[in-house]
């Protein structure tokens, strides 16, 4: 089959789809999103759906990897992945079993931004929750 064929959501989209069934996924996740990316909704969402060990991480990116994403500041993606991996891959105690489950960049406002473009930090700080933003849609 085609992509071309298939423009609305059938059953060519749903067999791949997570949001089909929550329930079914037993393994932690660690969802990495940006808030200057288009895809900021699913990161959200999924945090909210999910029961099992998840963990959020929302930065100011784009669609990019958040080591060397703009708008910054930049974080050390590689880094948060393996202490993410070395605690529920290895059993590993690090600050990953520590920390709450969500860190949002939280932009502070900034009437200037809305005139010029081409930030590459946005000035901030981090949040950290304890429990995922609910997600109504």
């Amino acid at each position: 089959r085609r992509v071309h064929g298939h423009q609305t959501r059938d059953d060519y989209w749903r067999h791949g789809s997570v949001c089909e069934n929550y329930d079914a996924i037993k393994v932690p996740v660690f969802l990495i999103g940006g808030f200057a990316d288009g895809y900021t909704d699913p990161t959200f969402r999924l945090g909210d759906r999910l029961k099992g060990p998840r963990h959020v991480l929302i930065g100011p990116w784009d669609h990019q990897w958040p080591d060397s994403a703009c708008p910054g500041p930049r974080i050390g993606y590689l880094q948060e992945c393996l202490r993410y991996l070395d605690h529920y891959m290895k059993g590993k105690l690090n600050s990953f079993n520590e920390e709450p489950i969500v860190r949002i960049y939280q932009h502070e406002p900034n009437a200037n931004e809305l005139l010029s473009g081409g930030f590459t930090n946005k000035p901030g700080r981090w949040v950290y929750l304890d429990t995922p933003p609910h997600v109504l849609c």
